[in-house]
């Protein structure tokens, strides 16, 4: 019954477009929209045609829980992000479980000219950050705004995508490694948060690099490290969230 209210909601109201939340836009920022859609596949995905990893630039909104799945999801494959986006005639059409979502090639800009949200390297961010920002201000029947995701957790968006998440918090170091390292086997993909200066703060998971001694980990603000899997496991703020995509 849930679900079906959240789909008619998005129904109802998916021809709003989203507006900025937190900061002033001083102009838009656009694809262009001459693009045939063969060139607009081609330009929201530089290079090659592929997203990546390295796509995902975290902006002035607190959309880490998105960015940090999205990049945990296309880092897994990058297939799994290419079956979410459209390009169709006003702009870009977005699958969700509860219908699409159409979003047009305009974007929030500071004054400096650049995008204040997920940042213009990858287009393909920004279109998800958008369309997932306008689903998430309807179903919570409130007008449409990027502040709808501002410090949304992972597993709470991964229902939009039709994606199956797994949430685990505070667990042992032994249980925390045995899941992921299962999560990994079953070509799951990871998110993990705990708390820094910034407040809770999310980050991808690079299931490669999960070895029962170290964590790879992406910062969805554009850094990858790995630290050692005890200083990862010890943290008692840890959020773990396994999500296995239909």
């Amino acid at each position: 019954m849930y679900a079906s209210l959240r789909k008619g909601q998005a129904e109802r109201r998916s021809s709003v477009e989203v507006i900025p939340a937190h900061q002033k836009t001083q102009g838009p920022h656009r694809i262009p929209e001459s693009l045939s859609p063969a060139v607009y596949r081609k330009s929201i995905y530089p290079e090659n045609g592929t997203p990546k990893l390295s796509d995902i630039k975290q902006g002035a909104l607190g959309s880490c829980g998105l960015l940090a799945m999205l990049g945990a999801a296309v880092h897994r494959d990058p297939e799994i992000i290419k079956r979410l986006i459209s390009p169709v005639a006003s702009g870009f059409s977005v699958n969700f479980s509860g219908g699409p979502e159409i979003v047009s090639p305009v974007f929030p800009t500071g004054g400096s000219g650049l995008w204040l949200y997920a940042q213009a390297d990858a287009p393909w961010v920004a279109i998800l950050e958008k369309a997932v920002a306008k689903r998430e201000s309807q179903l919570k029947d409130e007008p449409p705004s990027y502040s709808s995701i501002h410090g949304v957790q992972a597993w709470k968006l991964a229902e939009l995508f039709g994606w199956k998440a797994r949430v685990y918090f505070k667990r042992a170091a032994d249980e925390v490694s045995r899941l992921m390292m299962e999560a990994s086997q079953k070509g799951e993909f990871m998110v993990a948060s705990w708390e820094d200066p910034r407040g809770r703060h999310a980050r991808a998971i690079l299931h490669e690099k999960v070895d029962g001694d170290t964590v790879g980990i992406y910062d969805p603000h554009g850094k990858e490290e790995v630290i050692p899997f005890a200083e990862f496991a010890a943290r008692k703020d840890l959020i773990l969230v396994c999500v296995a995509a239909s």
